[in-house]
């Protein structure tokens, strides 16, 4: 019974410590898998984010450059339009001072009269090269007009091929208008969308920042507890092993010291038996001699 009762005196402690650090320890290592499972988890979302934020920042370079290439075609289209139509805008206006001169001398006025008006007219025509082809008819019409002379015939044919060339003058502006028209509504439009492109590329691109760096900190607050809880669960394995080793130690010891009182005990029966013998064979060898 004695036996017994030290062996649980020394065991119950010593098994209840173990249990609290094995169980100390199974916590600790579901701690560190759990946090191993979250940093593995976000490193590969951070890689789809990083990627994604790489797609976005060439997505906008890709659509400043379309913005800015497409601005420079419509202003240059703007300029040409522009350039154009001054020069048909000049074109229409010597033929009108054209047609001015030639009805001044169909209400009679005489080639000396308006000579100096119809040479600055006449140069201003035959110098003109946006429209030299079509101007070509009227200018030898008018040249003809100077060698020949007036009359009324060459007068009403030039007032018919200038009236002619202002209607084209005027149908090339309208159609060139409504062409710059179409470009510059189209231009309004597109710029728009890659505004609000721009716009919604810039904003995601602040998104991901955000999302990549809540991302990182979750990756070092992961790594640091599983540093920790790795230091914590070799710290409940060495308190563990020691326990242990010291319930292996006691363990001995008592078996150690059960064996020698067990070897003790043994030796006094030995002597009690012996002298219990000795005292019976006494007590007999005297009753024989009374």
């Amino acid at each position: 019974m004695t036996t017994t009762t030290l062996s649980n005196l020394t065991q119950q402690p010593t098994t209840e410590l173990s249990k609290i650090w094995k169980r100390k320890s199974c916590i600790t290592k579901i701690k560190i898998s759990s946090n191993t499972q979250l940093r593995d988890d976000t490193i590969e979302a951070l890689a789809v984010s990083e990627e994604d934020i790489r797609v976005t920042i060439q997505d906008i370079a890709t659509n400043e450059q379309t913005y800015a290439r497409e601005e420079a075609t419509r202003n240059q289209q703007h300029e040409t339009f522009v350039s154009k139509v001054a020069a048909i805008d000049d074109v229409i206006d010597a033929i009108d001072e054209a047609a001015k001169l030639i009805q001044h001398l169909s209400l009679g006025a005489s080639f000396v009269q308006v000579k100096s008006k119809y040479e600055t007219i006449h140069k201003r025509l035959t110098d003109n090269t946006s429209h030299s082809q079509l101007l070509q008819p009227v200018v030898a019409a008018l040249t003809e007009l100077a060698t020949h002379g007036v009359n009324q015939k060459a007068l009403t044919k030039i007032a018919q091929l200038l009236s002619e060339i202002r209607q084209q003058l005027v149908s090339e502006k309208a159609a060139k208008t409504d062409v710059e028209d179409r470009q510059a509504a189209h231009w309004a439009e597109f710029s728009v969308h890659l505004s609000n492109e721009h716009t919604r590329l810039v904003e995601r691109k602040a998104q991901l920042e955000v999302q990549i760096q809540e991302q990182k900190d979750t990756i070092e607050d992961a790594q640091s507890w599983i540093e920790f809880h790795t230091l914590e669960l070799e710290n409940s394995e060495e308190r563990l092993a020691g326990q242990q080793a010291w319930y292996a130690v006691q363990s001995e010891i008592y078996e150690t010291q059960t064996a020698e009182r067990a070897a003790q005990n043994e030796i006094v029966d030995r002597l009690q038996e012996h002298i219990s013998e000795k005292l019976s064979t006494t007590a007999q060898f005297i009753s024989k001699r009374n």
